[in-house]
């Protein structure tokens, strides 16, 4: 059962202060991608950190509420549209900062 988006918007503040939440009518871009899929999402998110990233599953997975990750536009199949809350990771969060690779050295 999903929780009503009043509590999905006070668990998301106490969670992480002073992240920015979209809700109504400012959601109207991200029903859609460059497919033909319309799907109006409950908020959309703009995380500036980890944490801010990991506070919103949490309080999504606490209300049943199901997360998309929306980056940079990449999406033409209908990926980046979903009824939960969008996490709009272009405003802040769009800039690789490190690689982590693991070395596949075969042993002989």
């Amino acid at each position: 059962m999903r929780a009503p988006l009043t509590f999905l918007v006070v668990r998301l503040a106490e969670l992480a202060p002073g992240l920015r939440v979209e809700t109504g009518p400012a959601t109207g871009p991200y029903a859609y991608d460059a497919s033909n899929y319309r799907v109006p999402p409950r908020a959309v998110v703009f995380p500036r950190s980890a944490e801010d990233v990991v506070a919103v599953v949490r309080a999504c997975r606490e209300a049943g509420v199901p997360v998309t990750a929306r980056g940079g536009g990449t999406s033409m199949s209908g990926n980046a549209v979903g009824p939960g809350v969008v996490l709009d990771f272009s405003r802040y969060m769009n800039r690789i900062l490190d690689i982590w690779r693991r070395s596949w050295v075969r042993r002989r």
